[in-house]
């Protein structure tokens, strides 16, 4: 049985820079319930961009791993709902959204997240 190798060919670098600007609020629904909106410009830029093949360790076949080149300016939304309960070891449930949207560009990531604090 042989594994497929992570990473084909030449190590290529790149670095990236990422600033935001944006305004966020908290309001209680209920006792135990906050909302939070969230809404912000943000402006990513690339430095030494390129294109590689890869691979996933034992999977069969490559494929092309390419970061984006130009300056993207996108403007982005957020939207948290958290509730917490108990006093001593709080238990808290946030269910979240947040997307990132540009006229070439979408991203959109949901997420539920469960903690106990000890």
């Amino acid at each position: 049985m042989t594994a497929s190798p992570s990473i084909a060919g030449n190590l290529y670098l790149t670095s990236g820079l990422a600033i935001s600007s944006g305004i966020a609020a908290a309001s209680p629904l209920l006792p135990s319930s906050i909302l939070s909106p969230i809404g912000s410009y943000v402006n990513k830029k690339t430095f030494s961009t390129g294109a590689v093949s890869a691979a996933i360790v034992a999977a069969d076949g490559f494929f092309g791993v390419e970061t984006f080149r130009n300056t993207q300016n996108l403007g982005c939304a957020g939207l948290e709902l958290m509730w917490r309960w108990g006093r001593c070891r709080p238990v808290t449930l946030s269910l979240s959204y947040n997307g990132e949207f540009g006229s070439e560009y979408w991203s959109q990531e949901g997420m539920l997240r469960l903690s106990v604090e000890f």
